[in-house]
């Protein structure tokens, strides 16, 4: 089976930032040997410092701009090249306007320098994308610009950086492909839904997070994303995968509740009564979280 490219390309950056100066002179020579070797390329970037890896950052916007290198295609604006490899980056989003990949790579570079510019290309890009490296560019981009802006006080800034944070990641879940991948936004979702004051959805992003540690499976997977629904102020959505949670609830797995007491609290018992009838066909009446969700939907209050 091929080898995933992402990990492939960390790999080689792994082997570049722990080599020796004997090991990164040999680089550099393999490089001017074979200029277009793209491991030894990506292995001199990682190993090398001031200009000369400029040098190698220019080569690569120009000659391979899809590689998946994160954080290594950042530059920040005093150097030397930021103005010629700024110009490359933008010829090459024209010339390949879909490829999520290099506009992912792009964004990594601006990140730092033109913040603005990077939130820019990562926007452009079609929401209904499923690339890796544009998820991790996105988030990337956000956590970065946080940063920034805590460190330089900027409090108004930095909560519409969260609310629009909260806003893109939320739709780049409903497109992701996998539960993995769609888990893997959950705590920057809380994260960012906190620095937006909006306290009901990151506690509903929380909730969601301790949900997707259990066990995998197609019922929890859809009460998280029941959560996620609710957090984003879609009823109607997360009252839809409460009852598809119940439908593919087996025996030997324990029904997921934190779902059903969240439309429970915005008084919608309906669904939720529908969805203990299905669970306790499925698992027994005497399952403890739907005698407990019994007891809410005839007003006992929990235990606490």
């Amino acid at each position: 089976m091929a080898e995933n490219p992402l990990l492939y390309w960390k790999r080689v950056l792994l082997r570049g930032a722990t080599a020796t100066s004997t090991e990164a002179r040999a680089i550099e020579q393999r490089v001017q040997d074979a200029p277009v070797d793209l491991v030894a390329r990506v292995e001199a970037l990682a190993c090398t410092k001031g200009e000369v890896r400029a040098g190698h950052l220019l080569w690569l916007i120009k000659n391979a701009p899809w590689l998946p290198l994160d954080s290594f295609w950042m530059c920040r604006q005093d150097n030397p090249v930021y103005e010629t490899g700024k110009q490359a980056w933008l010829v090459t989003l024209k010339e390949r306007s879909e490829d999520a990949s290099v506009g992912a790579n792009a964004a990594w570079y601006f990140m730092m320098s033109e913040p603005r510019l990077a939130e820019e290309i990562l926007r452009r890009e079609p929401i209904s994308t499923t690339s890796i490296e544009w998820m991790q560019a996105l988030e990337g981009f956000y956590s970065t610009r946080i940063i920034s802006l805590r460190v330089n006080v900027n409090e108004v800034e930095l909560s519409q950086v969260a609310a629009r944070a909260r806003l893109n990641l939320e739709a780049l879940f409903d497109a992701m492909p996998t539960d993995r991948q769609r888990h893997s936004l959950l705590w920057p979702l809380r994260r960012y839904a906190a620095m937006a004051q909006d306290q009901l959805a990151s506690s509903l992003y929380m909730a969601a997070s301790k949900e997707s540690d259990r066990a995998p499976h197609e019922h929890v997977s859809r009460t998280v994303r029941g959560l996620v629904a609710a957090a984003k102020g879609d009823l109607s959505g997360a009252e839809k995968w409460l009852l598809d949670a119940a439908s593919v609830l087996e025996v030997g797995i324990v029904p997921a509740v934190r779902l059903a007491e969240e439309m429970l609290r915005r008084d919608r018992k309906e669904p939720v009564l529908l969805y203990v009838e299905a669970c306790e066909r499925i698992v027994g009446a005497e399952s403890p979280p739907l005698v407990v969700l019994r007891g809410r939907l005839a007003g006992r209050k929990p235990e606490p």
